[in-house]
């Protein structure tokens, strides 16, 4: 090999190694941005058409887990300081994960009924010569993966006061019981009585029943059941501590079915409707009642089910269905009816809320569908059951 040949191929090896270490580093900042891109898009998701917020306190370790009701979040810029803190955290995966004291977890509950999970981690040592850090566990019931961040600012009592100073907003009451908004189903339960709660439940509400408000009132906290349980009394059927239009558009029973609904009548011992334009877009949705009789049983079983049409009246879903022959007793008598049924602005974003009352063997249960350019969020085909 002659010198000329072997220069040419070490000026061959040197392009060689410096196309790698400039392709490594040119990957190395597209890999860097594209970090930065996602932690900046999960954090706009996070604070994007929240509108409710739940909370637990305590080390899930240690079985200390105590849950707060929750509450309204109307101000998105409430949590921009959470957003911060994600966006200039770092993404981290654990060496050492076991150990975690896990503070405040907030749920944030979007209006898409996606579920953040923002789980609090301040002061951990990862690592026995590891400084202690702070970190934020980012996670969604929309997927699989949790996303891990190390953040300069311990985030445990932000949260809470993030959640507290959302504790004092708007009072929902459903029939003596305080509901909270969210997309689902809650069971409402008895309240303690204390002198806290007859503080924070004997406010002014303004009261409604289904498509008219009533006169106001001041709630009287008060026990109702033997075991010292209380409800606010002198409200009605719903009751609220906001002043907002709560009915920018009514329902209305219809007297007979659409004709493209008739053949119902054949199949069902009984059949009502009522319309209501619920996202304002000038197009009624149809909430459709169907009831059935069974005339070879002595019980005369009885089944029925509400769904939501759209204003075609093609099927969007079927909110609560109940088929009696599963229960006992007095059970059989009881029916789902469009009475269960009520339409409310809850958020005062001009769209109609859909409230779905559900008896259960103790208490009550009500369900919440939001409907938005022709999808229904919530949980569907719920079977309404009164077994103990």
């Amino acid at each position: 090999m002659d010198k000329e040949d072997f220069v040419n191929k070490i000026l061959i090896v040197v392009i060689v190694v410096l196309t790698i270490i400039v392709a490594g580093a040119v990957y190395d900042a597209v890999k860097k941005q594209e970090d930065i891109k996602h932690i900046v898009n999960v954090s706009n998701k996070i604070i994007e058409d929240v509108k409710f917020m739940e909370l637990d306190v305590g080390d899930i370790r240690d079985g200390e887990l105590s849950e707060a009701p929750v509450v309204y979040v109307n101000e998105e810029s409430k949590l921009n300081v959470l957003e911060d803190m994600i966006n200039k955290g770092e993404k981290y995966e654990f060496k050492n994960p076991v150990g975690f004291d896990i503070l405040p977890t907030a749920y944030l509950y979007k209006e898409n009924g996606e579920i953040i999970q923002v789980a609090a981690i301040d002061g951990h040592q990862d690592g026995a010569n590891e400084p202690y850090e702070n970190f934020i566990i980012c996670s969604s019931n929309k997927a699989d993966v949790k996303k891990i961040y190390k953040v300069d600012d311990e985030v445990g009592e932000f949260i809470k006061k993030l959640y507290n100073d959302r504790y004092d907003d708007t009072i929902m009451i459903y029939d003596g019981y305080e509901i909270y908004g969210k997309v689902g189903y809650d069971v409402l339960s008895d309240m303690v009585l204390g002198e806290d709660n007859e503080e924070r439940y004997e406010v002014k509400y303004n009261n409604y029943e289904k498509n008219k408000q009533l006169k106001d009132s001041t709630g009287e906290f008060d026990e109702e059941t033997y075991e010292g349980y209380s409800v606010v009394q002198n409200t009605e059927k719903f009751a609220i501590t906001s002043d907002f239009n709560l009915l920018p558009r009514q329902s209305k029973k219809l007297k007979n079915l659409p004709d493209k609904l008739k053949e119902l009548e054949e199949q069902y011992t009984k059949v009502e409707i009522e319309e209501i334009d619920l996202d304002g877009d000038f197009k009624l949705e149809y909430v459709l009642l169907t009831q059935n009789v069974d005339t070879k049983s002595d019980e005369k079983v009885i089944k029925s089910k509400l769904q939501l049409l759209d204003s075609n009246y093609n099927t969007i879903a079927t909110l609560l269905s109940w088929d009696a022959s599963d229960e006992d007793g007095d059970s059989k008598d009881l029916v789902l009816t469009l009475d269960n049924v009520m339409y409310f602005d809850l958020n005062n974003d001009s769209k109609m809320e859909i409230l779905a009352e559900a008896p259960i063997y103790e208490g009550l249960t009500v369900g919440i569908y939001r409907f938005n350019d022709g999808v229904l969020y919530g949980e569907k085909d719920y079977k309404v059951t009164i077994k103990p």
